[in-house]
């Protein structure tokens, strides 16, 4: 028999009573922006944040929430785009998902776009749920 992985919604971190303990997950550390511990030093932000997407140069966006919490992300060619309104994939490569290059087009073209926006050490991973109000 494996243990499952629970998920423990507390603002502070439960101590393990054993090593056999099943792992949680700290709730207000994933919706919350944070330097990123993964990596000695850390290179960036880790977060998962609803906002608006804004285009930042070539290759960066800025993910601005309704609490004017602002976010940078960096856009790489493996960022996962997921567009199931077709607000933004023009012929994706499976359904509903779409190039970064989609994406930076559809933002230049002046509409307000919104999305779920999942940051990893600075670098968006996955930008889904994208809308326009």
């Amino acid at each position: 028999m494996t243990a499952s992985p629970s998920v423990v919604a507390s603002s502070s971190p439960s101590p393990s009573s054993s090593p056999s303990a099943s792992p949680s997950v700290d709730v207000d550390a994933l919706v919350t922006a944070s330097p990123s511990t993964s990596i000695p030093g850390g290179r960036g932000v880790d977060a998962t944040m609803s906002g608006q997407i804004a285009l930042r140069g070539t290759d960066t966006i800025t993910v601005t929430s309704e609490s004017d919490q602002e976010v940078k992300a960096l856009l790489l060619p493996y960022t996962i785009v997921l567009d199931a309104r077709g607000l933004v994939c023009e012929g994706g490569t499976a359904p509903n998902s779409c190039s970064v290059e989609q994406l930076q087009k559809a933002i230049k073209k002046g509409g307000v776009l919104f999305a779920k926006v999942t940051i990893k050490d600075g670098v968006a991973v996955q930008i889904e749920d994208i809308s326009e109000k």
